[in-house]
């Protein structure tokens, strides 16, 4: 701020009096007179404190999902080289009380997955006990395998399966339901951020809207004053007129960028499709550069013809947002004296 220069999102903490914590973003551009003198900042102020509350919450509880992987529980069950069952760890059983009988040794792994099916121990095997062994006998040809499932009890289970060289398989179940639980809360926190990125972004949008409409007013007024003929302005008062209409045109273009950023931001932006006459959209765009090319005496040619452009299926307003932003770029652009040639044609296949 000290060189006058511009400076965006930088971001600090404010305490207050009651012992509040508010997160700010401060982005400003520096603002001079005609003669150059520094007249102070113009910026936006945006309060981000539930963004970061938000976001940091949703970090605590990442970080607290990674550090309950240390105490993850496990079963861990052995099959033989013809799929029999070995043995298993007593965490395993646990979850398998319901078929605690066919956990012996010498039980074939065909008869332990129908006794599963058929007691509903696994939800994902409920309704679909013939396509759920399918994948399980297929997983069971595979050399590694991982998946997720949960037991009637709520529990959720990451398992692993592995094929050893002797021809045995082995594997092994996770309990995972405290990581599914953390996952809710943490998506939870994240909706909870989305949300209030939402908040700013409708704040923005209704600022821009009220920034526009009182922006358009001084505009209309001052182009009142610039071509009253009944009382023409002197020198100076033109002066001051052609400044606050160039200010005032700088500023709005700032308005409808924030708006239209924002309407992107949100998914909001959406295009409103149906027959457009190209020759009056290029009219249009024509007559609003128009005063800008006098001031510097650049012609506009108009090479289209009203017969050689057909009516279009599109947007008009973002048509006409493309035709005039390359209008006024070669108007801005330009050379004094130059010129701006704008034509059309048809190309190979046909459009």
């Amino acid at each position: 701020m000290q060189n006058r220069e511009p400076f965006n999102d930088f971001r600090y903490t404010s305490g207050y009096p009651e012992g509040e914590l508010r997160h700010i973003r401060l982005s400003g551009r520096p603002t001079f007179d005609s003669a150059g003198n520094f007249k102070g900042y113009r910026g936006v102020i945006n309060n981000e404190t539930d963004e970061v509350i938000a976001r940091e919450k949703a970090n605590l509880i990442q970080q607290s999902l990674f550090d309950s992987l240390d105490e993850i529980k496990a079963g861990v069950v052995l099959y033989d080289e013809d799929t029999r069952f070995v043995s298993s760890n007593n965490y395993y059983r646990s979850t398998r009380a319901a078929v605690a009988e066919y956990l012996v040794p010498g039980t074939p792994m065909e008869e332990i997955l129908q006794a599963i099916a058929e007691k509903k121990v696994i939800k994902q095997s409920i309704g679909r006990t013939a396509d759920w062994l399918a994948e399980k006998y297929k997983e069971v040809r595979a050399d590694s395998f991982s998946g997720e499932y949960q037991t009637m009890d709520a529990r959720w289970f990451r398992y692993y399966k592995l094929a050893l060289k002797d021809g045995g398989l082995l594997t092994f179940h996770l309990d995972i339901s405290e990581i599914k639980h953390r996952e809710e809360e943490y998506l939870a926190a994240k909706n909870e951020a989305e949300t209030a990125n939402r908040a700013k972004s409708n704040f923005l949008s209704s600022m821009s809207h009220e920034l526009r409409t009182p922006m358009n007013a001084v505009l209309g007024f001052a182009q009142m004053l610039k071509f009253s003929k009944k009382e023409p302005l002197t020198e100076t008062q033109s002066q001051y007129v052609k400044n606050i209409l160039l200010s005032g045109d700088y500023l709005l273009n700032l308005i409808e960028d924030v708006l239209e950023l924002n309407q992107i931001e949100v998914g909001q932006l959406s295009l409103s499709l149906g027959p457009v006459p190209a020759k009056k959209v290029i009219e249009e765009c024509l007559s609003q550069v128009k005063l800008r090319a006098d001031e510097n005496s650049i012609r506009l040619i108009d090479q289209t013809e009203e017969e050689d452009l057909p009516v279009l299926w599109t947007d008009q307003t973002r048509l006409k947002q493309v035709i005039l932003n390359l209008l006024a770029n070669a108007v801005k652009y330009n050379r004094k004296g130059g010129s701006v040639t704008i034509g059309c044609e048809q190309n190979t296949n046909g459009a």
